[in-house]
C-alpha cells in the first residue's frame, strides 16, 4: 500500500507543479477547509497518508476539471475506494509472488517408465543373476534383517559393513562383491550406516573391534537423539538426505522401529508408507542395495508389524536364539528371491565381534545336547519306549523336541535300533554294532516285556 501511495504522490506533485498561481492559492484555501471536514468525518481521528493522498487528488481534480464537492458520505466512499484498490493490488502481488516461488520449487515431472511388448521383452538376453553378497543379497536388492531381542543384530551389521568394504566373506561363508570406492558409472561408492540404537561411543567401540581396514569407504550417521530429522516422508527432507549420501553403494538402517515412532507411524498400519519413501530415497541417492534391521516379537520368529514388512524385501535374513536364555546359541537363515540359505549356527568371537556361519540348526543342536544323556540312559536300560525316555530326560532339562530329535539322530547314525514293543510302543535300544550290547537278542525281541524305569 505504501508503494501505491508513493505512486499517487508522484502524480499529485506533477499536478501541483502545473497549477497556475491562482489555482495554487485556491488549492491551499480549499485544502484547509476540506481537511477539517474530512477529520470530522473520520470521528476526529488523524487521516492516514493514503487518505490525505486521496483528499489532495480530489481537490486537484475539482480545481483542474471541476469535480463536485464531497459530503461526509462522499469522503468515506472516496477513502474506501482507494484502500480497497490498494488491498486488491496487495493480494494480486502476493499471488504472483507465490506462483513464482512455487515454480522455482517444483521439480520437473519424473520421467514415466517405458512400455515394452512381451515379445520384445522375451527376446532380450537374460542377465546373469548377480549378488552383492553371494547367495544372500542380490544386486540392487533390499534386505530386512529380522532378529530377536538381544540376538546380535548390531554385531551382524558390523560384520556386514566389514565384509562389504574389506571383501571378507560375510559370516566367513558367503563371498562378497566389495565396495571399491567407485561405481560402474564413475560415482564414488561407499557403505552408509545409519544407526539410531547405539550410543555413539558404543557404536565407535564396536566398529573399531571389527578391525575394518578400508574405513574411508564407510560413512556413519548416528541419529540417536535426532531421529525427527530423518523424516523421509517429507519430499524436501528426503531430497536433502539423498543428496548427503549420494553415491552410496549400500545403505544400512539400524533399526526401523525407532524411525517409525519418531515420525508417528504405526508399525502395524503405516510401515508401508516409510518403505515407499525409503525406495524413493534410494533412487534419489542412486544407491544400490539396502539392509534394514527390524525386531522380531519377543515370543515369535516373525518380524513385528505390517504384512508389508514381509512382502517388501527381496530377501529376509533371520537371527534367532536357541531358547529364551539371552546367552543361548544363535542361528542364522535367509530366504527370498533367488536366496535360500538353511538355518545354521553362528559362532561368535567376543574379541573381534566376528560371526561365522556353521552347519547345524537348532534341532540338531538341541539333539546334540540331549544325545549324551540319551545314550547313557540306554546304557543303563536294555530298551525303553520313547515316552519312557522323555519321562526320564525332561526332568533333567532336555526339551521334548530335543529328545525326539536326538532319538532320530541316534537312529540315523546307527547308534540305536528301534522295534515294535508291547502295546505297539516303539522301543529304543543301543545298537550292538556301535560298540555296546543291549543284552537283548533279535530272537528275544518278540517276547520282550516293557522294563521298569528306575530313577
Amino acid at each position: 500500500m505504501n508503494r501505491i501511495a508513493s505512486a499517487v504522490r508522484v502524480a499529485l506533485y506533477d499536478k501541483l507543479d502545473n497549477l497556475t498561481p491562482e489555482q495554487n492559492q485556491a488549492y491551499r484555501d480549499q485544502r484547509a477547509t476540506e481537511l477539517t471536514r474530512a477529520v470530522q468525518a473520520n470521528d476526529g481521528n488523524t487521516l492516514s497518508q493514503e487518505s490525505l493522498d486521496a483528499l489532495d487528488n480530489h481537490l486537484l481534480e475539482r480545481i483542474l476539471n471541476g469535480a463536485p464537492h464531497l459530503d461526509q458520505a462522499g469522503y468515506q466512499a472516496l477513502v474506501d475506494e482507494y484502500e480497497t484498490a490498494a488491498y486488491a493490488r496487495q493480494i494480486r502481488l502476493r499471488e504472483r509472488a507465490a506462483n513464482i516461488v512455487k515454480a522455482e520449487n517444483t521439480a520437473p515431472p519424473a520421467a514415466l517408465p517405458g512400455i515394452v511388448q512381451l515379445k520384445d521383452l522375451l527376446e532380450e538376453p537374460d542377465e546373469e543373476i548377480r549378488y552383492r553378497i553371494d547367495g544372500l543379497l542380490p544386486t540392487g536388492g533390499n534386505c530386512i534383517l529380522a532378529a530377536q531381542y538381544k540376538a546380535g543384530k548390531s554385531s551382524a551389521v558390523g560384520n556386514a559393513v566389514r565384509s562389504l568394504v574389506d571383501g571378507d566373506p560375510f559370516l566367513d561363508k558367503f563371498p562378497v562383491q566389495p565396495v571399491t570406492g567407485e561405481t560402474e558409472d564413475g560415482r564414488p561408492g561407499t557403505v552408509v550406516l545409519i544407526d539410531n540404537e547405539l550410543d555413539p561411543r558404543t557404536l565407535k567401540r564396536w566398529l573399531r573391534d571389527q578391525g575394518i581396514k578400508n574405513t574411508h569407504l564407510v560413512e556413519v550417521v548416528s541419529l540417536r537423539g535426532n531421529l525427527s530429522t530423518f523424516n523421509l516422508i517429507d519430499p524436501d527432507t528426503r531430497k536433502a538426505w539423498a543428496h548427503r549420501i549420494e553415491g552410496a553403494d549400500v545403505v544400512i538402517l539400524d533399526c526401523l522401529r525407532p524411525v517409525l515412532d519418531a515420525l508417528g507411524l504405526d508399525e502395524n498400519l503405516d510401515a508401508g508408507q516409510f518403505l515407499i519413501a525409503w525406495d524413493e530415497f534410494l533412487a534419489e541417492a542412486m544407491a544400490g542395495e539396502s539392509i534394514i534391521v527390524h525386531h522380531m516379537g519377543h515370543n515369535s520368529e516373525r518380524q513385528r508389524g505390517s504384512s508389508r514388512l514381509l512382502d517388501w524385501p527381496d530377501v529376509t535374513w533371520k537371527i534367532v536364539r536357541a531358547d529364551e536364555d539371552p546367552s543361548s546359541p544363535r542361528f542364522f537363515s535367509a530366504f527370498g528371491r533367488d536366496v535360500d540359505v538353511p538355518e545354521g549356527g553362528l559362532e561368535y568371537d567376543p574379541a573381534t565381534r566376528h560371526l561365522s556361519y556353521t552347519d547345524g540348526n537348532r534341532r540338531e543342536g538341541a539333539a546334540g545336547n540331549a544325545m549324551p544323556a540319551l545314550l547313557e540312559l540306554l546304557t543303563q536300560h536294555s530298551a525303553l519306549s520313547g515316552r519312557q525316555i522323555e519321562e526320564h530326560l525332561m526332568p533333567q532339562g532336555h526339551p521334548q523336541k530335543a529328545i525326539r530329535a536326538a532319538l532320530k539322530k541316534a537312529r540315523a547314525e546307527g547308534r540305536t535300533i528301534t522295534y515294535s514293543g508291547p502295546h505297539r510302543a516303539t522301543m529304543h535300544s543301543l545298537d550292538a554294532r556301535h560298540g555296546k550290547t543291549t543284552g537283548t537278542s533279535e530272537k528275544s525281541v518278540a517276547n520282550f516285556s516293557q522294563p521298569t524305569l528306575h530313577p
